[in-house]
């Protein structure tokens, strides 16, 4: 944020063609996002806003360790995607085995929020921090009791208010290297 010459506060963003973006932050705008935990987003609409809300909600099921507040926040046809899952996983029922095996496999798992930004009127892209013990099943390796701490990246598509698509990135050896199950430090 900037202020004009006569002390307002202003939002500038670098528009995707390069034009330089002036608004003024909408009622309440700072507010809600500081509540949440994050920044104010420059240059985004109402829909964006929504969106931001939704992506920040659904990282608050996960550190909650809330299978149906995450649940709630998907489309009934969801799909989430990642070269690291063993398949995409769809819909309710996918959702909620996908969150069972990471709290088995990381019953203390924590999710920071890096920065999250509004792609458009429908995606959002948060970049994220997980930090989590490793003390259950992850598929078919045994629990290790080692501590693990993975930075990633979750491109989310918003419709109707919930995610209806993402696809998650994040580097699998890395997290394999911290719990023991490949070679090398995975400091």
């Amino acid at each position: 944020a900037e202020m004009d010459g006569a002390g307002a506060e202003l939002v500038v963003a670098k528009r995707l063609d390069g034009q330089r973006a002036e608004r003024r932050p909408f009622l309440g705008e700072h507010r809600r996002d500081l509540a949440l935990g994050g920044a104010v987003d420059a240059g985004v609409g109402p829909a964006g806003q929504d969106n931001l809300h939704i992506a920040r909600e659904i990282f608050a099921a996960w550190n909650a360790h809330d299978v149906e507040g995450f649940v709630k926040r998907l489309d009934a046809k969801t799909r989430w995607e990642s070269d690291v899952f063993p398949a995409p996983f769809s819909g309710h029922e996918g959702a909620r085995q996908f969150f069972k095996v990471y709290l088995t496999a990381f019953p203390d798992l924590h999710l920071d929020l890096e920065q999250i930004l509004a792609a458009g009127d429908s995606h959002v892209v948060v970049r994220w921090r997980s930090r989590g013990t490793h003390l259950g099943p992850l598929g078919d390796i045994p629990a290790t009791g080692r501590k693990a701490s993975n930075r990633g990246c979750t491109v989310m598509e918003i419709k109707n208010a919930k995610a209806a698509h993402a696809w998650v990135y994040f580097d699998n050896a890395h997290l394999l290297r911290q719990i023991g199950v490949l070679p090398g430090s995975g400091g």
